[in-house]
């Protein structure tokens, strides 16, 4: 079984049986000014569903839940993090900024679609 990123079309990586990971890129955040080095994506699968999904896309990070149970979104941005003390590290955060009760579906590997759609979703939350 050869599963793709949504996000890259590479072929991804599995550590587990149920564990799929695309080999970690540099991703740039512009609004941050700067770069990280991150997966595009990690999936979990549960025979021949996908029910779990974590894709950072459009400086965003969708976290997909799509089993019987509960199908949902969840979307967070990255906020640096303030430092009480003076260091040249700088440090990041994962802040949730909407969650939809549905599952999302986006032009993945373009990252204006996907940061538009993010904008209009927050507009008619």
């Amino acid at each position: 079984m050869t599963l793709l990123c949504p996000v890259c079309r590479n072929a991804l990586n599995n550590t587990t049986s149920n564990l799929w990971f695309c080999q970690p890129r540099k991703i740039k955040f512009p609004t941050l000014n700067t770069v990280l080095e991150m997966s595009h994506a990690q999936l979990f699968v549960d025979g021949d569903r996908c029910i779990y999904k974590v894709i950072v896309a459009g400086g965003y990070t969708f976290k997909i839940w799509d089993d019987d149970e509960q199908k949902k979104t969840k979307i967070e941005y990255l906020k640096k993090t303030e430092k009480k003390f003076h260091s040249k590290v700088k440090e990041f955060s994962w802040h949730a900024l909407i969650e939809i009760p549905a599952v999302v579906s986006l032009p993945w590997h373009n990252a204006l679609k996907v940061a538009e759609r993010v904008k209009t979703y927050v507009v008619f939350s």
